[in-house]
């Protein structure tokens, strides 16, 4: 914002000519300055954990997850989304391949989801995301999002310092770029991580963790609820239920939500319902298996 506020001044107020006229625009300056000082925009984390609304505890120390992710390449997962009772397109899961990135050994996940034009007003039209894990761990080193918004594009690219539990978030909307770097005191993701962090988690876990996109962070807490059923593309299965509470650190007000996970040994997520200020549901719809 500051350098569109310095480029408008240059162009409404040319230089002057003048020593006198110059010394003249000074003063006004710091006149102006000393009765309305530049506004600081807010810091939103507290000795390294995010802000958060009443009624979500702040998340200092996330879940604790040893082990690795599941590396199935080709596995696929395809939710079918509705919002508030209408269809309107689908979201997928993929471990993409295994590759090289600066030098290490990595598994990339992909995520895709597309919308359907009728109900595009409502909710982006297409999105994108990936994600590289390293070999031997569960969290990403670089990931990146995109995705459409109405008229307007955004891409954001992340990159994990994990030693020193920094993060920098490089996001552009339609051609313009900012950068921040983020320090957390709890392990924070990307979306895709985890995703495949829940089905890695030993079941009826409870706890809360940091994900980071669009800029900002969000804490979620989840808490084991209990066993339930779920319809599934092959009928009743038995779930795991669990009770999820979030909120990015700008967020006025907390959104509540519930997690169904498969009890098989595939840890599946079966669905997911988001009660916000509309009411989404996603539900499994293909699984396909991968190689390990």
């Amino acid at each position: 914002m500051m350098w569109i506020l310095l480029v408008a001044l240059s162009a409404t107020n040319p230089q002057p000519n003048t020593t006198k006229s110059l010394a003249g625009a000074l003063d006004s300056v710091r006149r102006s300055i000393a009765v309305k000082p530049p506004k600081l925009r807010p810091t939103y984390t507290i000795a390294g954990t995010p802000k958060t609304p009443d009624g979500l505890e702040g998340c200092k120390e996330g879940l604790s997850f040893e082990g690795d992710i599941l590396r199935q390449v080709g596995e696929t997962i395809r939710y079918t989304v509705e919002v508030d009772g209408l269809s309107v397109g689908l979201v997928d899961f993929k471990t993409e391949r295994e590759g090289n990135f600066e030098g290490q050994a990595v598994t990339e996940y992909r995520s895709h989801f597309q919308i359907d034009s009728l109900v595009a007003t409502l909710v982006p039209v297409e999105g994108r995301a990936a994600a590289l894990v390293p070999v031997g761990s569960n969290r990403a080193i670089h990931a990146m999002n995109r995705y459409r918004l109405k008229d307007k594009n955004y891409e954001e690219e992340l990159s994990w310092d994990h030693v020193r539990e920094s993060l920098t978030s490089k996001r552009a909307r339609n051609g313009k770029s900012h950068k921040v770097k983020r320090f957390f005191t709890a392990e924070s993701r990307d979306f895709i991580t985890a995703f495949y962090m829940l089905r890695g988690l030993q079941p009826k876990f409870s706890g809360c963790t940091l994900l980071f996109g669009n800029q900002r962070a969000y804490t979620v807490s989840i808490h084991y609820a209990g066993d339930d059923k779920v319809k599934t593309p092959v009928g009743l299965k038995q779930a795991y239920k669990y009770d999820v509470v979030y909120a990015h650190e700008r967020s006025k007000k907390p959104i509540e939500a519930t997690i169904w996970m498969s009890q098989s040994n595939d840890h599946l997520p079966y669905q997911a319902e988001i009660r916000g200020r509309n009411h989404l549901l996603a539900r499994i719809h293909l699984f396909i298996p991968g190689e390990s």
